[in-house]
């Protein structure tokens, strides 16, 4: 198969080796990628040493560019995203966190979005597979258990700020399972390189936002920026449940972020 276009895919990582694999291997299958780039922000020693003996295996056994670069310091995730599309060398990149899996025909919605060529929309899954373990497993059981699956929408659905304002306001659903902040801070998303980085340039140097919840504060700056959010019909990935999730583990910071970005959202 020849493509017009190759995707790029950035894959952040902190303490997360043990992840990784699970990540990459469907990915190795895609007839669209040809690059994945992984930017480790300044993990332990034992996770780094872990994380490039993985790579160097996987190197073997595909012809898939694999490249890594690591922190000298912990700048946090949502700087670290940035990092890793900047370094990325397509125009169009998929966004995973190293601790969930995508989709097994993921390329489908690779070529879905290269036909579509909405430069200015953040392409996000209309639905997720949670789980601890198996994936696979999580899949089969969300047909009897609806604890294993969240739908968002079962169409393509676009998110803008009216949308958003809406449900802030009016607590308008505008989602088939729980509720709009989900999908704004859901994260592992499609983007075009250039719009991206254009949109969150002058962010790098900002510290005084509270970004513990980094996807929202991703859709945020995104939507801020005069673009939209797009849900896109059978694009999922399988989200793994962590007790180690920086949900938990920054406790109030992730609440203080969640309340700052409603309220930018309604002043908008």
């Amino acid at each position: 198969m020849k493509n017009k276009k190759n995707v790029s895919v950035a894959i952040p990582t902190y303490n997360s080796s043990k992840y990784l694999e699970s990540c990459i291997k469907p990915i190795l299958k895609s007839k669209y990628v040809d690059e994945i780039i992984i930017c480790d922000d300044f993990s332990n020693r034992q996770n780094v040493e872990n994380q490039i003996t993985l790579i160097n295996a996987l190197k073997k056994k595909t012809n898939i560019q694999i490249k890594s670069s690591f922190n000298k310091k912990n700048i946090g995730a949502f700087k670290n995203k940035y990092i890793c599309i900047s370094n990325c060398k397509n125009e169009i990149v998929y966004q995973i966190d190293s601790d969930n899996i995508p989709q097994k025909n993921i390329d489908k919605i690779f070529s879905k979005i290269i036909r579509l060529n909405e430069k200015n929309n953040l392409f996000l899954p209309s639905k997720i597979f949670q789980f601890r373990k198996s994936h696979k497993i999580a899949k089969n059981l969300s047909f009897f258990d609806s604890k294993y699956i969240v739908t968002f929408s079962k169409s393509d659905k676009l998110i803008n700020l009216d949308t958003i304002q809406d449900f802030y306001k009016n607590k308008t659903p505008h989602t088939i399972d729980k509720n709009l902040s989900w999908v704004l801070n859901l994260g592992n998303f499609i983007t075009h390189k250039e719009t991206y980085l254009n949109f969150f340039d002058d962010l790098m140097k900002i510290e005084d936002i509270p970004l513990s919840a980094d996807a929202l504060g991703i859709s945020y700056f995104f939507i801020k920026n005069g673009g939209d959010i797009k849900l896109l019909e059978n694009f999922y990935h399988f989200h793994r449940k962590r007790e180690d999730s920086i949900s938990f583990t920054e406790g109030n910071k992730t609440d203080k972020s969640f309340d700052y970005f409603k309220n930018e959202f309604l002043n908008l």
